[in-house]
């Protein structure tokens, strides 16, 4: 009698876990198939199922993701890529192998990256609800509700198997929730970044970026004053060094409709001669000279005295337009 009520037991167990992991596929390709639109395309050439007994992993053959911006197009792709489980369904891990694959290739020229690392490029995908009650025709900001990556080492090489610089230390996590009529978007992001070659304008950079985008998804919480906005940025932290440059942002602009933007971002700039020499091309609309000069009287820097390479003032954003530190762009345009 145990006997038959184990087997009987197992037999429930195997046909469970096979109707769950075919319906882990079904959800997986269905995705996959709501994303596509005409200038992004999500392809693989197969789809399995594996991870009996203590997991519901779908493995995509060769996923490829390619994106058309007019005359260039963009793909990334892997050999595979596993999509794991959790028993609720309401989590999953990506697992794209050591490698990834660049190209963009337009009328004028083609390129061709490889990135590779010592361990399993992860991601971690956490949905707003177990899987069999979500929507996925809805948008994706409705189905996920947090994606997290991180390495601890990338390293990026040309066809030819020359490495062109590395990356360490990579965090990325994007998540969103619903607070008091408010959707809130944040992005953390930071990396440090290496590289060998001479020829480079920069040798190494760091990036650390603390961002919230808020959105108010009820405008009757506008007659409230902290909430009288459509949009706000919040800029936690923001801040890039380029070898010894950098620029360290942080503030908060609301936006809202028929009113001027309302906030204030402080800024401040380390060795900023060398940091517009690094960001701005030479074809520029506005020359380095002139920029680094508008720098310099937004900071209120007197070159009369000892000359100092930092700079730091406060772009404000209010009915009187935009002003940054000493400078009134409404005037500069007047003017």
């Amino acid at each position: 009698m145990i006997r038959k009520i184990a087997i009987v037991f197992v037999a429930l167990f195997v046909v469970s876990w096979i109707a769950l992991a075919h319906f882990a596929k079904s959800k997986v390709t269905l995705f996959i198939s709501n994303l596509q639109t005409d200038n992004a395309k999500i392809s693989y050439s197969d789809a399995s199922i594996s991870g009996f007994p203590f997991a519901w992993k779908v493995r995509l053959a060769s996923p490829k993701i390619t994106i058309i911006d007019q005359d260039i197009s963009r793909e990334i792709s892997s050999e595979y890529m596993d999509c794991t489980f959790d028993y609720k369904l309401g989590k999953a891990e990506l697992n794209f192998g050591k490698d990834l694959y660049y190209s963009s290739s337009s009328d004028e020229s083609a390129i061709e990256y490889k990135i590779s690392s010592d361990q399993d490029i992860i991601g971690f995908v956490d949905f707003i609800d177990v899987l069999y009650k979500i929507d996925l025709s809805n948008p994706i900001r409705k189905i996920v509700k947090s994606i997290e990556v991180a390495n601890s080492h990338l390293a990026i090489f040309t066809v030819n198997g020359e490495e062109l610089f590395d990356l360490s230390g990579v965090t990325f996590k994007l998540s969103n929730n619903l607070v008091n009529n408010a959707e809130n978007f944040s992005l953390n992001l930071a990396s440090n970044y290496k590289s060998s070659f001479s020829e480079r304008n920069v040798s190494s950079a760091s990036l650390v970026l603390d961002v919230n985008y808020i959105v108010n998804v009820d405008n009757r919480a506008a007659i409230i004053e902290e909430n009288n906005f459509d949009h706000k940025i919040e800029i936690q932290r923001a801040k890039i060094n380029l070898d010894d440059a950098s620029c360290d942002l942080t503030g908060s602009v609301a936006l809202a409709r028929n009113i001027a933007p309302k906030g204030k971002i402080s800024v401040e700039l380390v060795d900023y001669e060398n940091l517009v020499n690094i960001l701005v091309p030479d074809d520029f609309i506005f020359s380095k000279s002139y920029i680094k000069r508008f720098i310099a009287k937004a900071a209120a820097i007197d070159f009369s005295n000892a000359i100092t390479n930092k700079a730091n003032f406060d772009i404000e954003f209010s009915d009187k337009g935009i002003v940054l530190g000493n400078v009134n762009l409404l005037e500069q345009k007047n003017n």
